[in-house]
């Protein structure tokens, strides 16, 4: 059974959030709005959260971002609440993380759509992530646990495959960009990587970088015919053509 935390100051709306999810045989859990919201999301390892943003406690941004700062909590699905229809309250909770947004009045039907086809994805990218430890690696071993050995100057180095941001040739060696901030020089060339890296969730988006798709966190109009990528815990854009874009939307089911 999934497990999805409503986060609320209003009453009335947790607890019909609460009757309509448990009739479509979701686990509800609840918490008040606040800084206090993100233990209580932490211990109960909820598989989505949807967050009201109107709390009274705290500006509800400010609620979005303390659950995306959170590395354990960074990537379960996040829908949020808006007041109204607002481009730039919508604009605000995407560009802090968020995956999806409802506004009040919340219809059932949207609400239920919602949940349903962002726990679809996110199990997709799980699903996807599982399989990379039967991807062979450029020496014909098996990726273990998800881990892959790489050299990095001298030495040798275990990185989480599902950790990697992004990947940029540097001539015959390679920049790794990893979510924790660090970015690692391998002696690997992309062509070996892409041997490595699971098709379900990494793809090339030009002919010297590679990204982890489940990483993206939004995708927008740039100029004419580009567009630029985000991704969650990289402050650069990454711009890209037309054909790319449609392939990444492609690939995410987007």
């Amino acid at each position: 059974m999934k497990k999805v935390l409503v986060i609320a100051e209003d009453k009335m709306l947790q607890s019909s959030m609460e009757e309509i999810l448990e009739a479509e045989g979701y686990l509800v859990l609840s918490a008040p709005g606040g800084a206090k919201c993100v233990p209580i999301a932490k211990r109960e390892a909820a598989d989505l959260i949807i967050c009201d943003i109107t709390s009274s406690r705290i500006d509800g941004y400010g609620v979005i971002r303390h659950l995306r700062a959170d590395k354990s909590l960074d990537r379960i699905p996040l829908i949020f609440i808006a007041p109204g229809s607002s481009s730039a309250d919508v604009r605000t909770g995407m560009e802090l993380g968020a995956d999806d947004f409802l506004t009040k009045p919340v219809e059932l039907a949207d609400l239920s759509m919602a949940v349903a086809t962002r726990l679809n994805r996110f199990d997709a990218i799980k699903c996807a992530s599982q399989k990379s430890v039967n991807r062979a690696d450029n020496k014909g071993k098996r990726i273990q646990n998800d881990t892959v050995m790489v050299k990095v100057d001298k030495r040798q180095e275990l990185i989480k495959v599902s950790d990697i941001l992004l990947i940029k040739a540097r001539g015959g060696n390679s920049m790794v960009s990893l979510h924790t901030g660090l970015n690692l020089t391998v002696r690997r060339p992309l062509k070996k990587w892409l041997a490595v890296l699971p098709d379900t969730l990494f793809m090339g988006i030009n002919r010297s970088t590679v990204v982890n798709i489940s990483r993206i966190e939004k995708m927008e109009k740039w100029f004419k015919n580009s567009y630029v990528i985000l991704l969650k815990h990289h402050d650069d854009r990454l711009v890209i053509s037309r054909r790319y874009f449609r392939r990444i939307r492609e690939r995410l089911g987007a």
